[in-house]
């Protein structure tokens, strides 16, 4: 038969793409090029999403988060800003009107979300991420308990050509603007309040990173490595007692970001997928919030001390494997597994409680010695 050429033909994550040919007999010379591109909507799911594929990454603005895609969707709202912080009650993304505890995120097909609230608890950096699939409506069963989006990104791999880049990213306090103004009700009446400005301070984030991949065995093995620290440093001055103590506090924070995968194709039936990616985060400082007027604070310096040191290590990792074996042209045999593990401690916690405890016994002798003091003498 002659051959069939298909051009500009684009397979996405999770879609099923159907590409009709027609044979017809071979005549000398002959060939058919179809360069007509695949009609954008998939008719055989009933499945509402899109996919972002690398390209778009590098040119879509975006934050340091995979997640942050999912504002790329329609009827998508976020609880968070650039940074991740917290800005709202729901404190995630709700899509369709869900809460943020009812998304799914996955990465290359494991789980990443808290057990406690139902958001992200691990990031892959943009860099380490091949393609990303936004679901909002129409969710397969596999997704259990995604009553809102379903989130999945699929990492790099390598290939027979060696790659490789490097990337630096610079934010925070020398490219940002300072606090927006707080509104502050006066301690006196507690019935009137003014708008405070408060100081801008340094807090500033720099990260730096770099990927390669290439071949081990060409044909057969190939692998891929990135790593994407990022460190903080944040510093506030403050004036406690109300304005009568000064004291600066600053905080100090790291998060890594490092991935790995290996790919090998021990034949042609045989395609095998093994990942690792571990983000570990660590904070040492605690910035208690102004609560006063001129960046004051008004508890005093000594019960507010503990949190120079008080702070976290949170180790997490999450790995991954994957065997195709294609049995005949009709059967294709998945074997996959994982594991995410998430462990959070709270350092620089003191020895020393802001209560004291008594027992019931030495209370009750207590009082009746001071009973009996007190008693008249008889005359």
């Amino acid at each position: 038969f002659a051959p069939a050429e298909f051009q500009e033909v684009v397979l996405l994550l999770g879609k099923t793409l159907r590409v009709d040919a027609t044979l017809q007999v071979a005549t000398i010379q002959q060939a058919v090029t179809v360069v007509e591109e695949a009609p954008q909507i998939d008719f055989s799911s009933t499945t509402i999403g899109h996919s972002v594929t690398s390209n778009e990454l590098e040119r879509l603005p975006k934050s340091r988060s995979f997640q942050g895609l999912l504002l790329t969707s329609p009827s998508v709202t976020s609880g968070l800003d650039q940074n991740g912080n917290i800005v709202s009650i729901e404190g995630g993304f709700q899509v369709n009107g869900s809460s943020s505890g009812e998304n799914q995120f996955n990465i290359d097909g494991i789980s990443t979300n808290s057990v406690v609230n139902g958001r992200s608890r691990q990031n892959a950096t943009l860099e380490f991420v091949q393609e990303v699939q936004v679901k909002t409506g129409g969710v397969e069963a596999e997704y259990g308990g995604a009553i809102g989006g379903v989130l999945s990104a699929v990492t790099k791999s390598g290939g027979n050509q060696f790659h490789g880049g490097a990337w630096y990213y610079l934010s925070g306090n020398k490219l940002g603007a300072g606090p927006i103004k707080r509104l502050l009700l006066d301690p006196a009446t507690e019935r009137s309040a003014s708008y405070v400005q408060d100081s801008k301070f340094p807090d500033n984030r720099n990260e730096a990173g770099g990927e390669i991949g290439g071949p081990f065995m060409k044909d057969r093995m190939w692998f891929y490595f990135a790593t994407s620290p990022q460190w903080r440093r944040r510093e506030r001055e403050y004036n406690f007692s109300s304005g009568k103590e000064h004291d600066t506090f600053k905080q100090k924070q790291l998060t890594q970001n490092t991935f790995g995968k290996l790919s090998f194709d021990p034949s042609s039936r045989i395609r095998t997928n093994f990942t690792f990616l571990w983000t570990p985060e660590m904070s040492t400082g605690r910035l208690p919030a102004y609560d006063g007027a001129g960046d004051a604070v008004v508890a005093s310096l000594a019960s507010n001390v503990i949190n120079k040191q008080i702070g976290y290590f949170n180790p997490k990792s999450s790995m991954s494997g994957e065997v195709n074996l294609t049995l005949s042209n009709r059967a294709v045999l998945t074997v996959r597994g994982g594991r995410f593990w998430d462990d959070f401690k709270d350092t620089g916690i003191p020895d020393i409680a802001a209560v004291e405890y008594r027992d019931r016994k030495s209370t009750r002798l207590n009082s009746s010695h001071v009973s009996e003091s007190r008693m008249p003498s008889s005359a």
